[in-house]
């Protein structure tokens, strides 16, 4: 997998999570960042933000502290710092007996250089933005609720208790402080970031000073000009980005994790590039992502689309894991856009597996993702029905089977129209040619009541196959044997799809797979109730495969 980052390219496609939370700075002085997993999913449709864009900190952006006259650390308590560190061009760090640094201590050389260079024109852009709101001076944002936006005071900036920064379910939302002197916040103050806000998005140019104060709960990356000082036990989501003066830190924790995540997809054409028809994704499959040991540090599923979001993620070497189940998986990097290809490189146990790959602090990789080849196919169908099953209706159908269909959904006619029961893709679980058996739940179908069904299957072109209609009434389940043994041989039903025809095959022996099945008819139409055939020349011990003749 390359290390090419795309930021928001996976909430440009229409994705969105909740935090897969690594870690939150914790308040009152706690020294240990990290916590356990909070994980929850959801689809989120953006708003283009025009009120602020992205300041681009460019080598800046993997340093959680940088200064330019020295790095002081206090022996209050142990400072947490997650991500590098660094100042020029007076490149003295002292107190590093107080701090437990997970990144690197740069010190004054060449890569803090650049990073130097690269902050001043983060901190001219930032500047430079044309603000959406300015405020009277020396403003105090403490119990403000605020939109993106740029937001300006030609004084200063104070924050007193909580001041919330509300995406509203916008992942891209920008939000740009300008404070033409000073930034300061009163003990206990806290940023609060709600529906989709990334401390990664918020930017605060400060013209001379910040100072947060004791306990604060901080959130974005400071650019100010002069010194920055973390008082006691504040606790900064974001980075402490000096331009001339010193960072002062005593008893804190800063820190800023990445975006990590894309999709898994359909790859109709085998190619492992997501072409603009492939826009087809697995729902609901299991993600996890594996550190450097190849322990799981957390997990989460795909949505509607087959996308998957990590969110806060520690700078580190990780990998990421699908569960693929016997299904093939689309050749890796290919072509030249890390956005566009796959990136399974290996299978094992099934899973898919990506290579490692980096993760730099702040830095966000939507790119890593998934392509399965899936061919299309047609289904043959045993049995479809409905049961009354403990007082709650279950539609039952078992294919004959499918070749790696995509999957079904079943709706139910009403007298509006038909009605999916199932809002998610119920995946196909036939494999190598065989079919498989499935269950639904209807809650909107009452015992003993007659309903009328359709079964629709989605195929990996994204073209789709209606079955039925099936009128059944939601009694006890009394399944028919779809093979039954008499004098006269073997009797073979299943449900006939109309227009087509069908295959019977036969084997003795499924140790042989596909290679001992054998062809005994053809060109058998599809019968209006059920499709039957009699194999008189039946041995002891048979296996059947119903195929759909599609010559």
């Amino acid at each position: 997998m390359r290390k090419e980052m795309k930021p928001n390219r996976a909430i440009e496609h229409g994705r969105g999570s909740t935090p897969a939370g690594f870690w939150r700075p914790a308040r009152n002085g706690a020294k240990r960042i990290s916590m356990g997993l909070v994980l929850a999913v959801a689809m989120v449709l953006p708003i283009p933000n025009v009120l602020a864009q992205m300041v681009d900190l460019g080598s800046a952006s993997g340093f959680a502290v940088l200064a330019g006259s020295g790095i002081t650390i206090g022996a209050s308590g142990t400072t947490a710092i997650t991500g590098d560190i660094g100042s020029y061009p007076t490149a003295t760090i002292t107190g590093t007996e107080n701090l437990t640094l997970t990144g690197i201590n740069h010190g004054g050389d060449a890569v803090t250089q650049d990073a130097k260079t690269d902050l001043a024109a983060a901190y001219a852009a930032a500047a430079g933005r044309t603000p959406t709101t300015t405020y009277a001076p020396i403003y105090d944002l403490g119990g403000q609720t605020l939109a993106p936006g740029v937001y300006n005071d030609p004084s200063s900036f104070g924050i007193t208790g909580v001041l919330t920064l509300d995406a509203g379910g916008d992942p891209d939302a920008v939000w740009i402080f300008q404070a033409g002197s000073t930034l300061t916040t009163a003990s206990g103050s806290q940023v609060a970031l709600i529906n989709g806000a990334q401390a990664s998005h918020v930017f605060w140019q400060v013209g001379t000073s910040a100072t947060l104060g004791t306990g604060t709960d901080f959130a974005g990356t400071i650019l100010a000009v002069e010194s920055i000082t973390l008082v006691a036990g504040a606790t900064v989501e974001g980075r402490a980005l000096a331009l001339n003066g010193v960072v002062t830190l005593d008893d804190n924790a800063i820190a800023l994790g990445a975006l990590l995540g894309d999709r898994a997809w359909y790859d109709a054409d085998a190619d492992g590039i997501q072409d603009g028809t492939e826009t087809l994704g697995f729902t609901n499959w299991p993600v996890a992502l594996l550190g450097a040991d190849s322990n799981e540090v957390a997990s989460t599923t795909t949505d509607t689309n087959g996308c998957y979001l990590f969110q806060n993620v520690p700078p580190g070497t990780y990998i990421v894991r699908f569960s693929v189940g016997s299904r093939l998986i689309s050749p890796a990097d290919q072509g030249g856009d890390d956005a566009l290809d796959s990136d399974g490189a290996s299978t094992n146990g099934g899973y898919a597996y990506t290579d490692p790959f980096e993760v730099f602090n702040g830095v966000n990789n939507l790119t890593v993702d998934l392509g399965l080849p899936v061919d299309p196919t047609r289904v043959a169908l045993y049995s479809f029905s409905v049961a009354d099953e403990g007082g709650g209706v279950v539609v039952h159908w078992r294919t004959a089977s499918e070749e790696d269909s995509v999957g079904f959904y079943v709706e139910r006619e009403t007298g509006a129209g038909r009605m999916r029961v199932n809002d998610e893709l119920l995946y196909a679980q036939g494999e190598d040619g065989f079919g498989a058996s499935y269950a639904l739940g209807d809650p909107g179908a009452a015992p003993g009541g007659t309903y009328t069904y359709w079964l629709v299957e989605i195929e990996s072109d994204g073209g789709q196959q209606l079955y039925g209609p099936f009128t059944r009434t939601a009694t006890a389940l009394e399944l028919e044997r779809p093979i039954v043994s008499g004098a006269d041989g073997v009797q073979i039903r299943w449900l006939g799809h109309e227009g087509e025809t069908y295959h019977v095959l036969r084997s003795t022996n499924l140790l042989e797979g596909m290679a001992g099945f054998h062809v005994i008819a053809s060109g058998l139409p599809a019968a209006p109730e059920r499709t039957e055939f009699l194999d008189p020349g039946a041995g002891p011990a048979v296996f059947y495969l119903i195929q759909v003749d599609d010559e």
